[in-house]
C-alpha cells in the first residue's frame, strides 16, 4: 500500500493572530536572519513585534495537506518497527526548501516543520498520524523562515517547494507557487 498526499493550499502568515489555534509547535520555532553581515537566531516569540507582526522578512508558511491511505501499513516488525499499530505513521518527514539555496554538497538547505495541526494526538509522538486503509485526513504543517538564504540574500517565496526529508535534488514534491 501507499500514502497519497494532496496539497490543498499553501499560504503565508506574517502576524501571530493568523497562526491556527488547533495543534501547536514541535519544539521552539526559531528563524535565522542576517544582521550586519552575521547570521542571528531568533526564538519564538523573539521575532514577534508588540502588534503581533513578525519582524521584517520573517514568515510562517502554512501548507494544508490531505493524506489518504491506500492500504498503507507501517513497519511493525519487532526488530525494526517503530509502532505496534500498523496504521500509525510519522508525519514529520516533509521539509521546505528554496530551490536556489543549496549547500556545498548540492543538497537543498531544508526548513523543518515546526507547526502541526495534529500535534500530540497520539501518545507515540507529536508528529504521529493514524490512517486506516481508505481513510483520508487533512493536516496543516507550518514552516518558519527568516526570509534569507544561507548566502545572506533574500528568499524569493516563489522558489519555495515542499520536499521529502533531507533536501536531495530528486526529493522535490511540489513547488508551492507562493509569490508568483
Amino acid at each position: 500500500g501507499k500514502l497519497i498526499y494532496n496539497i490543498k493550499k499553501a499560504y503565508v502568515v506574517t502576524n501571530q493572530k493568523d497562526i491556527p489555534t488547533e495543534g501547536g509547535f514541535w519544539e521552539t520555532p526559531s528563524v535565522w536572519q542576517m544582521r550586519n553581515g552575521q547570521e542571528q537566531a531568533f526564538k519564538y516569540p523573539e521575532f514577534i513585534k508588540d502588534n503581533g507582526d513578525f519582524m521584517d522578512d520573517c514568515y510562517l508558511i502554512l501548507v494544508e495537506i490531505s493524506i489518504k491511505s491506500e492500504n498503507a501499513v507501517g513497519d511493525t516488525d519487532p526488530k525494526t518497527g517503530e509502532f505496534d499499530d500498523p496504521y500509525l505513521f510519522r508525519s514529520n518527514r516533509l521539509t521546505l526548501v528554496d530551490m536556489t539555496d543549496t549547500n556545498p554538497d548540492g543538497f537543498y538547505n531544508v526548513t523543518e516543520a515546526r507547526y502541526f495541526s495534529n500535534l500530540g494526538e497520539h501518545k507515540e509522538g507529536s508528529s504521529v498520524i493514524r490512517l486506516e486503509p481508505g481513510e483520508e485526513k487533512t493536516y496543516t504543517y507550518g514552516f518558519f523562515i527568516g526570509g534569507y538564504k544561507s548566502d545572506g540574500s533574500k528568499t524569493d517565496l516563489s522558489n519555495l517547494c515542499l520536499c521529502n526529508t533531507y533536501g536531495k535534488p530528486d526529493s522535490i514534491l511540489v513547488k508551492l507557487g507562493l509569490g508568483d
